[in-house]
């Protein structure tokens, strides 16, 4: 029998996955899988969208003999709304992106437009089930407007591409706890699991608008909550319905159908169920493409 929550903390909703994936596999590639996974879950079910993988790697925890290097792809794409959605899970959650200067390489190439998604999650493997976060969403231009705030960490090796990360100011609390507000002084106000109030004023370094993520009395559970950042928040990324015309980004975009695959990057499996996807009076029209 389940047991009733001890504390109002402990009736936070924890996101767990369970898996029959193989968990020999490099713990990088299971958190990426579980992190995406959980996504996409959250947009379904919360937000209404329709997301499919762009990548086959992007839920799945294996590593492939073929695998495309050093190419930005977005890991989902709502295909009712034609939303492409980024997901970061991290062992330490921040909002951080790789980058690098080489042509296809930057942190928000790959097609991604203003409206589309970055989503930062905590993803902690090491449970069994593994256990997700909730993801934050940030628009790909919010996180453009405040790139001069971000931090630029040095190069790696030639041999990885010479990367950078990018990693913009945010705060996310090592305890659970419970916001109250920001005070007449610039600082954050929030309540601990043993009741006693405590201020973060650290954020009034932060240069350029800064922005609560969390409502007046809202729950947050240790490491898996940006409470605090510099980067405007998506906040409620509803599916706009059944407006994405595909058929009209494949004629417009993808012939012949070599350019179809380079341009949506999916697998052959995807591409075989993209006509179903589709309402069965426009299914023959994909059929023009090519």
């Amino acid at each position: 029998m389940r047991q009733p929550p001890q504390s109002e903390f402990d009736g936070i909703a924890r996101s767990g996955f369970g898996s029959n994936r193989r968990r020999s596999n490099p713990p990088l590639a299971s958190r990426r899988a579980f992190g995406t996974a959980a996504v996409a879950d959250r947009l379904r079910d919360r937000y209404g969208h329709q997301p499919i993988e762009l990548e086959r790697y992007a839920m799945a925890n294996k590593v492939w003999q073929t695998k495309v290097k050093r190419l930005r792809l977005p890991d989902l794409l709502c295909v009712r709304c034609g939303l492409r959605v980024e997901s970061r899970a991290k062992s330490k959650l921040k909002i951080m992106l790789s980058h690098s200067d080489a042509p296809g390489r930057k942190w928000d190439d790959g097609g991604m437009r203003d409206e589309d998604l970055f989503a930062f999650l905590l993803a902690d493997i090491n449970q069994d089930p593994p256990h997700c976060g909730a993801p934050i969403f940030f628009a790909t231009g919010a996180l453009r407007a405040s790139i001069t705030q971000a931090r630029r960490s040095a190069p790696k090796a030639a041999s990885e591409g010479s990367e950078v990360t990018l990693t913009w100011p945010c705060w996310v609390p090592a305890k659970r706890g419970r916001f109250v507000h920001v005070d007449n002084e610039d600082r954050i106000v929030f309540e601990g699991e043993d009741g006693k109030v405590q201020r973060y004023w650290h954020w009034r370094n932060w240069a350029g608008p800064r922005f609560v993520y969390s409502k007046r009395g809202e729950f947050f559970q240790g490491d898996e909550k940006v409470l605090a950042g510099v980067v405007e928040q998506e906040s409620n990324p509803v599916c706009s319905g059944d407006s994405w015309d595909l058929v009209a980004a494949l004629t417009l975009r993808l012939k012949p159908i070599s350019r179809w695959k380079r341009f949506l990057q999916f697998p052959n499996s995807h591409l075989m169920l993209l006509p179903k996807l589709l309402p069965r009076s426009r299914r023959h029209q994909i059929s023009q493409v090519n």
